[in-house]
């Protein structure tokens, strides 16, 4: 179109186009001041431009590497959007990054005012840039920041990016490097800000005192938490001297303190007694860090103080139950010696040093190899054992020992021979540290009156009447001897329950906070004490059990009852365990079977064991309870009677083959990494075959190395409705 058919001619047009961009160019300034934040800013000024400018699309983009440009704000006519320039485009996106690179560093803008048919100028793609883009122009926007952004102008007009032009954006991009700058500056003052605020919430928030001393010893700062526990208000703590909170006779103990602080040591954990407002001592945990100024000159000194009255009064309660335990070893009707495999140390109790001729306990031999020269053993036959064939050297080892009877004679000859017979096993428990323990009996008696029975029935009709009054004494020993097992056994369930429950209920009052209020550390170490007392009132009841089995006292209930819903409350009882270590647990399969004849409470045992076992020794992954009716039996176990199957897989560490027999032991956990983390006593697979058994039934595993592991437990018996 001519000049004269369009109302303008050329330098009116480019006069009225220099207006609105210094008209756009004003309003966009005016923004700058503005906005409050950069977002709002970048917004705002790409708006302008093409609404005000009348350019086809306006963006700022930040250069986040050599070859990456994210999109910080944009405009577009028609609501056009640009796609982000990545590093993975074609060849015309490398040579638009190429050419904003450039401008980035040599800071000076790019100018092309023959977008379209110059072949020098396609360096954008149709996705950056709008159609009917006939001008383009990057300016870099300056900064001080490592990072730098870049200012994109596209017009519909060729020729658009004259000097005057050039010259008021390159103004605009300058402002707008010095607005980011700033807001760059006050988003570092307010990250600065919120770090000095978590600190003082720290602070405010700990259970803990924390205050700062003065090398003067005066008092220069005080938190929420030294208020409750010493009874003073921050205000009238500060510039007290720090003798106030100190008893009498341990004011020289803080100018130790101080002094060590002053050669730049650090005090962690040191327990001693300081003093509320109302004069009551009580027992704290102090640790102590010097205080410097920037230069690195110690000013005085940091101090966090631990209130461990109830750790105290723990500590004195786990004390008073070690001493009962003891009281009860050591009034025990058998003789009993242990084996401490930490330090190699014979332990006695006062029984077993009588029958052994020892009239005191420092007379007792220390250590094994002590007794070689005290004592010779032998066979019931007269033939001499060595060393390493004596009943305690045995159960060191880990053999199990069942009223093994030797002869023992002091080589000193101070007693005389005498008849022993010796209960022996191991248990390990404190990450693989072994304990052995052995029982033992006089026999002594026992064995001549059998002796005497012997005779008698080889004179029988010469001393029948008068050997009859020794049999009836032989048989009242023996059943003496039964008595005293049985009560020993009775004993230990009464004495050892009765203080452990008394433990655990107290340690679950102070846990519940219902005697007053816990610190973080404190609640941790009561869990750790009712913990422990849990996993020995598990320890006794498993000994108690197994006792019962092996003894023959344990009776078999048999009578229908609903095996699915006995299935899922065992399940809903495991459930919170597996959650909490994030396992998945399910039962992938339960026949519909809600007259299932057996005893009840012995399967639920079993299967809670195995549940139990598969959640500790899983790290993660699932747990899955798959249940079968066999009507044919189960050709792995030999069973050829209906049976119902449980098989318990899990997707642990898994077993290595030489070691599933020895988990059925009593006593006995392999080594697998785990044990560690998961307390037991080794008793719950043999107790799990040993009930199993007595069922009818069977429990073995099968499993692969890390993979996981297979537990089965088959029952005869089951009816289907």
């Amino acid at each position: 179109m001519s000049p004269m058919r369009s109302g303008h001619t050329d330098d009116e047009r480019k006069v009225l186009r220099a207006n609105r961009l210094l008209n756009a160019v004003r309003l966009m300034n005016r923004s700058l001041l503005r906005s409050t934040n950069r977002a709002e800013m970048l917004k705002n000024i790409c708006d302008i431009a093409v609404e005000r400018g009348d350019f086809l699309h306006a963006s700022v983009s930040l250069a986040v590497s050599e070859s990456e440009f994210h999109i910080l704000g944009s405009c577009s006519r028609d609501d056009w959007i640009p796609e982000p320039i990545g590093d993975a485009g074609s060849y015309h996106e490398r040579q638009f990054q190429s050419v904003a690179r450039k401008a980035i560093e040599t800071g000076h803008p790019y100018i092309d005012n023959k977008f379209l048919g110059n072949p020098t100028s396609e360096v954008i793609v149709a996705s950056s840039t709008p159609r009917g883009t006939r001008s383009l122009a990057i300016f870099p926007i300056p900064s001080q920041d490592p990072t730098r952004s870049i200012l994109i102008l596209c017009s519909d007009k060729g020729q658009y990016f004259e000097k005057q032009e050039i010259d008021s954006l390159q103004d605009l991009a300058q402002d707008m490097g010095v607005r980011l700058s700033h807001f760059t500056c006050e988003q570092e003052r307010d990250r600065v800000e919120d770090v000095l605020k978590r600190k003082a919430g720290i602070l405010e928030s700990s259970h803990d005192a924390i205050l700062s001393e003065a090398l003067d010893g005066t008092i220069l700062g005080w938190n929420p938490a030294a208020e409750r526990m010493f009874g003073y208000a921050e205000s009238e703590s500060i510039g007290l001297p720090i003798a106030t909170i100190l008893p009498k006779e341990r004011i020289r103990e803080d100018g130790m303190i101080l002094a060590g602080v002053c050669r730049g040591d650090r005090i962690v954990d040191f327990e001693t007694v300081r003093v509320r407002r109302n004069g009551e001592h009580f027992p704290v945990s102090i640790s102590v860090t010097p205080l410097r100024l920037s230069s690195g000159e110690i000013v005085g000194a940091s101090k966090v103080i631990r209130d461990i009255t109830e750790r105290k009064q723990a500590a004195t309660q786990l004390q008073e139950a070690l001493a009962q335990f003891k009281l009860v070893v050591d009034n025990l009707d058998e003789g009993l010696v242990l084996f401490d495999s930490k330090t190699g140390e014979l332990r006695w109790n006062p029984v077993s040093r009588r029958m052994h001729g020892f009239a005191r306990e420092q007379d007792c031999p220390v250590r094994l190899q002590d007794c070689i020269g005290l004592f010779e053993i032998k066979t019931l036959d007269h033939k001499i054992l060595p060393s390493e064939q004596w009943p305690m050297s045995r159960a060191i080892r880990g053999e199990e020992l069942q009223e093994v009877e030797v002869r023992l004679r002091r080589l000193d000859d101070s007693c005389a021979e005498r008849v022993f017979a010796y209960y022996g096993s191991t248990v390990r428990y404190a990450s693989g540290r072994v304990l052995a323990f052995m029982t033992i009996k006089d026999v002594t008696d026992r064995k001549l009156a059998e002796a005497a029975l012997v005779e008698s029935n080889l004179n029988l009709e010469r001393r029948v009447e008068e050997r009859t009054a020794e049999l009836a004494i032989a048989k009242d020993l023996a059943e003496s001897g039964d008595r005293l097992k049985s009560a020993f056994l009775a004993t230990m369930s009464h004495e050892l329950r009765t203080p452990l429950n008394s433990i655990i209920g107290f340690t679950g009052i102070l846990i519940q906070r219902l005697a007053g209020p816990l610190n973080e550390e404190q609640g941790r170490q009561l869990e750790m004490v009712r913990g422990s007392a849990q996993h020995l009132l598990a320890l006794i009841n498993d000994v108690l059990d197994i006792s019962k089995i092996e003894a023959n006292k344990i009776d078999i209930r048999i009578k229908p009852f609903d095996l699915g819903i006995a299935v899922e409350a065992l399940i809903g009882t495991i459930m919170p365990l597996a959650r909490k270590k994030g396992l998945h647990l399910q039962i992938d399969s339960l026949p519909f079977l809600d007259e299932f004849v057996g005893d009840k409470r012995r399967v639920e045992q079993v299967l809670l064991n195995l549940l139990s076992n598969a959640v500790k020794f899983t790290q993660s992954g699932e747990v899955t309870l798959t249940v079968d009716c066999l009507p044919k039996g189960d050709p792995f176990t030999g069973l050829a009677c209906e049976c119902v199957r449980f098989r318990v897989k899990d997707t642990g560490i898994g077993i290595l083959p030489e070691d599933l027999e020895t988990l059925f032991q009593p006593f006995r956990q392999i080594d697998n990494g785990l044990a560690h983390l998961n307390k037991g006593t080794g008793l719950g697979l043999a107790i799990s075959r040993k009930l199993a058994l007595l069922m009818g039934g069977e429990v073995y595993g099968q499993s692969q190395y890390g993979m996981g592991s297979v537990f089965t437990f088959v029952l005869p018996g089951y009816r289907k409705v």
